[in-house]
């Protein structure tokens, strides 16, 4: 029977390319599914992340990692979300993220 992995943290690394935005935010959302068709519940995750805000949205190449404050297990019935919100500058700009790797310990 497996136990399940223990989430620690989420990498992200991302371009912002032409221009910084006026806010970038990352926010990690744990969900567990519902029973029997019941909607599902979503708790938003305690983190810090590597890179100061006015770093994180500064033209350049970026590695931001969010590392969770309590550490949890999750096992098949829950997931875990990365949400990034970007709001772009007057003249607008341009992003590319590139991946996300969680890290985390697996044990079966």
């Amino acid at each position: 029977m497996l136990k399940g992995s223990y989430l620690k943290s989420v990498e992200i690394d991302y371009e912002i390319l032409t221009a910084e935005p006026t806010s970038l935010t990352f926010t990690i959302n744990k969900v567990t599914r519902g029973a029997d068709g019941a909607d599902a519940t979503v708790a938003a995750v305690a983190k810090t992340a590597s890179l100061s805000d006015a770093t994180a949205k500064a033209v350049d190449e970026h590695k931001n990692v969010l590392t969770i404050t309590t550490p949890f297990w999750i096992d098949n019935d829950e997931y875990v979300l990365v949400e990034i919100a970007l709001e772009a500058g007057a003249g607008g700009n341009t992003a590319d993220f590139l991946d996300a790797v969680a890290n985390y310990t697996f044990r079966c």
